[in-house]
């Protein structure tokens, strides 16, 4: 088997000799930066059709009914009955990507790792979950963006301490650091497309700085620019267009997705959702109960009946939603001093508990209230390590030969898709608490 596009040389492999200790520090264990809090949240799909394989990966029909139809009077007796209306149904479709992820280890590390027990046993055991737990990271980062594969527009370019704005290369939007780990590979480009690339990869070699919307690259591309797009990827590939659709590009007005799952919103308004701007009104920016209660009636009144019952927010809209419960509660405790916290944050609206979820990639200016009757994640069979060939590891080669270095293939295929925007709704313009 030919495999190309990989990192062989010896110099890459340098940072996996420490694993190499008879002492194990587990470094991969101690800065795991991998965890899905809004993929998880989401309800899965079950039961939909599935097309035949297309250029982009396999497609997916989703069936939508907007309208059932005319058809109900009031009549006296002996009058005639009413004529029915046709309903409004309409399907719309949208491929599934891949998600891959790549473990790449020296020929060296895999005869020691299989060799001795001591130091190695677990070497395979603690890296794959690990590198999964990455890519579940940047799931949870797509499920959060538009499907455009953009992280953010690049407001410098000396490589230290470059501020990266417009997260998801939406104009003002901020947090665009959150979106990236150190070590992740990136590709530039002066197109929202991800065409024409920059080259030359940019690494990021340090940890982002969230506080001041910065990263570091260890190079930067050539010909790279202010305003420049950023993408995943490296000298292979660049991960431009091929993200999952997520939050804020399906709970949209147009705004910024104007085709969702191939159908217009302007021919379809009802797949335009609530857009709620905090900032106006008497609610000053602050994710407050009024504020979501606000929010949720429009989703049950423009919304064919949305209730929402997620609202995943920044731990700032976290820590402003406690902070404006905590203005007009008081517990009191006849016995003496009470001291008290938070744990999940819920909200209940009528009879129904809507559950706060923090999730640490949403920008600190977003909230999303979600019907999970209206949205669904989508996955085409279970996630896993390719072994097709009967082991996880496979020989890298080449055109020349065999190099001794192996190399293992993390595969899911999956989306999330929407049968009913208009039942959510997007708060905007959030302050940061």
């Amino acid at each position: 088997m030919t495999t190309t596009g990989l990192q062989s040389s010896g110099s890459d492999f340098i940072g996996l000799y420490d694993s190499l200790k008879e002492v194990y520090d587990k470094p991969f264990e101690n800065n795991i930066e991998g965890e899905t809090e809004v993929w998880q949240a989401l309800e899965k799909a079950e039961g939909f059709e599935v097309t035949n394989e297309s250029g982009d990966g396999r497609g997916i029909i989703i069936d939508h009914t907007f309208s059932y139809g005319g058809g109900v009077y009031m009549m006296g007796e002996t009058d005639y009955f009413g004529g029915s209306g046709a309903p409004t149904t309409v399907r719309s479709t949208t491929t599934v990507p891949t998600l891959a992820a790549v473990a790449q280890m020296s020929g060296r590390v895999m005869r020691r790792m299989a060799g001795d027990q001591v130091a190695f046993a677990n070497w395979a055991e603690n890296l794959l979950p690990k590198r999964a737990k990455r890519a579940a990271f940047h799931l949870d980062r797509q499920a959060l963006g538009t499907g455009t594969g953009i992280i953010g527009r690049m407001d410098a370019v000396t490589g230290t301490d470059d501020a990266i704005i417009a997260a998801f290369g939406i104009a003002g939007l901020s947090g665009a650091a959150k979106l990236l780990l150190r070590g992740d590979r990136t590709r530039w480009s002066p197109n929202a497309n991800g065409s024409s690339p920059r080259t030359g990869m940019a690494e990021i070699s340090e940890k982002p700085s969230v506080a001041n919307g910065t990263i570091s690259v260890s190079a930067v591309p050539t010909s790279g620019a202010q305003n420049d797009y950023v993408f995943l990827g490296d000298t292979q590939i660049v991960s431009a267009a091929h993200d999952i659709m997520g939050l804020e590009g399906i709970i949209d007005d147009g705004t910024n997705v104007a085709t969702i799952q191939g159908l217009a919103r302007a021919t379809y308004p009802e797949l335009n959702a609530q857009i709620i701007d905090s900032t106006s009104g008497n609610y000053s920016g602050t994710l407050s109960e009024d504020l979501i209660d606000y929010a949720d009636s429009q989703a049950y009144e423009n919304g064919d009946g949305g209730e929402p019952n997620l609202l995943i927010a920044s731990r700032s809209g976290n820590r402003s939603f406690w902070k404006s419960l905590k203005s007009d509660r008081q517990i009191t405790n006849p016995g003496g001093d009470y001291t008290g916290g938070r744990s999940q944050l819920q909200m209940l609206i009528g009879d129904r508990m809507v559950k706060i979820i923090p999730c640490r990639k949403c920008p600190d200016a977003r909230a999303y209230g979600v019907d999970t009757r209206a949205i669904k994640r989508v996955e085409i069979g279970a996630g896993g390590w390719v072994n097709t060939t009967g082991s996880v590891f496979k020989q890298v080669s080449d055109s020349t030969g065999y190099l001794d270095a192996y190399v293992a293939h993390y595969i899911k295929e999956c989306q999330i898709i929407t049968y009913d925007p208009a039942m959510c709704y997007k708060i905007t313009g959030l302050n940061t608490a």
